[in-house]
């Protein structure tokens, strides 16, 4: 039985990774901005593409993060890494 709560506790802490990483940020960056439908709109990608990186099931591209910086304002450090610098 132990070995099972080893397992999960393990994916937990994979899952709260995977939620305070990049697609977290990319979420609060985009709501900051607007709707994703505006934001998809501004850097020229499918709203659905956004969906897609706020739900971490892709990634966007070098080109896409730098789009989605230069029309926040925000800082890419923070986007890639969450290094302490806010929105």
């Amino acid at each position: 039985m132990r070995g099972k709560r080893t397992k999960r506790t393990k994916r937990a802490k994979r899952v709260q990774r995977r939620i305070e990483g990049l697609p977290e940020r990319l979420r609060l960056t985009i709501e900051s901005y607007g709707t994703v439908s505006m934001a998809a709109t501004a850097i020229r990608r499918s709203e659905g593409a956004l969906r897609k990186w706020i739900l971490g099931t892709s990634e966007p591209s070098a080109s896409d993060l730098r789009a989605i910086c230069e029309l926040t304002g925000t800082p890419i450090d923070w986007l890639i890494f969450g290094s302490n610098v806010s929105p």
